[in-house]
């Protein structure tokens, strides 16, 4: 069963999700085909998943921010903090209060100050780096201020 979870991931979770439901459901099921280490880890990985999402989320609020705060002037301010209001409201409506502990906001804020959304490309899906190294016209070196 575990060749399966590496060929094809999404066969294995239908198939694994099939075999849990028909014994849960109280029938007897081949307990060889239940891949019990990868469903263990699979499981886990959602939790992890969701931390960070959220994380994503608030590093992404505190960048948009931040560039408001740095670039006052910049046409872009309405829309950096429209930014930062939908990914807060998203992290809000994610976060559940077992995520406490695994979210340091201090550390998010250092990334964030830095510019530094790229730091784990997992935690900012599709996001650049030094954010705040820019100006308001997407240029290098000197702020609109």
């Amino acid at each position: 069963m575990s060749d399966l979870y590496e060929e094809d991931i999404v066969q294995w979770s239908e198939r694994q999700a099939e075999l849990l439901r028909r014994r849960a459901s109280g029938e007897r099921v081949n307990e060889d085909e239940i891949d019990w280490a990868n469903v263990a880890e699979e499981i886990e990985d959602v939790g992890k998943s969701e931390v960070r999402g959220v994380r994503s989320h608030l590093l992404m609020a505190l960048l948009h921010d931040l560039k408001a705060e740095a670039w006052p002037r910049s046409r872009e301010v309405p829309h950096w903090r429209a930014e930062a209001r939908l990914h807060r409201d998203q992290a809000r409506d994610d976060y559940v209060a077992s995520m406490a502990s695994k979210i340091d906001v201090a550390k998010l804020y250092r990334q964030a100050v830095r510019g530094d959304a790229g730091h784990d490309r997992r935690s900012a899906p599709g996001s650049r780096a030094s954010h705040l190294s820019r100006d308001a016209r997407g240029n290098a070196g000197t702020s609109t201020r």
